[in-house]
């Protein structure tokens, strides 16, 4: 199968809207597929992708791994001042009122920049199918005019909240826009429900999973580590956490006690965390490299992460349980998420107060012992998830061909 995978975010961006597509991607060609990876340039000093080379790339590329093939936006400055939220409230919302009701989206210098190469790759790829996840309204786009041009379906993937992603009166309206995908994948049972409601398909789940392969842990050789992963959403309820951490380890439990931060909100954290110091050891990490991270996971007496309500699920606690080690999840977790824990035998638990934080390290102290199904969780993986995505893309391009 040839396909071409659109996604908003370069694969080198330091973010995990990188993370699904381009996992996938490399999934999807280790299983012998000939996948094109089509986004955004990964900052304004990269020019991209070469149009003059690219059907010439294409040729001589080792289809092993995904061609990466990232497109330079056109220069707008309105748009650019837009995202950036320097334009005044009126005409902040007149410009995003108009975008999407003659553009259906706030990315068109992206979206613009890439008919050209969409060409190329129509006569000289010649996909079988696109797959597009959602992230911006543009990404779909696209996947249209590659489908359009190259006479192939196109498959549309919701990763983000469409209720609360677009702005109020163009949920309906935009959606309409995009019933020409063939099929729809969706990220969670969730965002499932999502797909049905504005999209009126029956999405196909596909989660993001993480990397079946061994990773060696990082453990402390004498003291125990608490990590705390991801971005903060709420700082009220980041505090909260911190200071249940706080107060239990005030309690005889600092011994030895490192609590780390790994993620995009470093300035955030690093004031959060100011209860803790002098308690116990404080590091805070960027955003790492995915080895590095599953290995500090996987060590971890204790995984931690904030809880969003607003992204209806979040591929966090799946890459937590997979570690093996307890999960704690602040404030709440989804039905589904939990759900998901019984089945592979994790220990997922919710705390929403300092003291239920407390009791939980208690608990542990007690017993940390997990019985990880490991058979179970592996469903979950990239490899075994790619399996689920691929029989969606063939079966979506063989309904395409007979309806046609």
């Amino acid at each position: 199968m040839r396909a071409v995978f659109v996604n908003h975010c370069h694969p080198d961006t330091p973010h995990v809207c990188a993370l699904r597509l381009t996992s996938f991607a490399i999934a999807m060609a280790a299983r012998g597929h000939q996948v094109v990876l089509l986004t955004e340039t990964l900052d304004p000093d990269d020019e991209g992708q070469e149009l003059g080379s690219l059907a010439d790339d294409l040729i001589h590329h080792d289809w092993a791994v995904p061609y990466s093939l990232a497109v330079k936006p056109l220069h707008n400055n309105t748009l650019s001042r837009l995202r950036a939220g320097q334009l005044p409230g009126g005409l902040r919302q007149l410009t995003i009122a108009g975008h999407y009701l003659f553009n259906s989206g706030l990315f068109g210098d992206w979206r613009i920049a890439a008919s050209p190469y969409l060409e190329i790759l129509a006569e000289h790829f010649q996909p079988d199918v696109i797959w597009a996840s959602f992230g911006n309204t543009d990404v779909w786009s696209i996947a249209k005019d590659l489908s359009s041009a190259a006479g192939c379906p196109w498959v549309a993937d919701i990763k983000d909240n469409w209720s609360a992603f677009l702005p109020y009166g163009f949920a309906q309206l935009i959606a309409n826009r995009f019933k020409s995908a063939a099929h729809m994948t969706a990220f969670s049972k969730a965002h499932q429900a999502e797909g049905k409601r504005w999209f009126h398909m029956e999405p196909s789940v596909i989660y993001s999973g993480f990397d079946q392969t061994e990773v060696e842990a990082d453990v402390l050789q004498d003291g125990r580590r608490i990590l705390l992963t991801g971005s903060v959403y709420d700082d009220r309820q980041a505090a909260e956490l911190i200071k249940g951490i706080a107060t239990w380890a005030r309690a005889g439990n600092a011994d030895g006690l490192e609590v780390r931060y790994a993620g995009a909100d470093v300035e955030r954290m690093t004031a959060l965390m100011a209860p803790l110091e002098g308690i116990c050891d404080i590091i805070i990490d960027g955003f790492l490299e995915l080895t590095r991270l599953r290995s500090l996971q996987a060590g971890a007496w204790v995984n931690a992460y904030m809880h969003s309500p607003r992204s209806l699920f979040q591929h966090k606690p799946l890459e937590l349980l997979a570690a093996g080690r307890p999960v704690l999840a602040f404030p709440d977790e989804s039905a589904e998420v939990k759900e998901i824990a019984r089945e592979v035998g994790g220990t997922l638990s919710t705390c929403s107060t300092a003291n239920e934080v407390v009791a939980f390290l208690n608990s542990l102290e007690r017993d940390s012992s997990i019985s990880l199904k490991s058979d179970h969780m592996n469903n979950y993986s990239w490899q075994s998830q790619a399996e689920v995505l691929e029989r969606v893309l063939e079966a979506s391009g063989q309904t395409s061909g007979q309806t046609s």
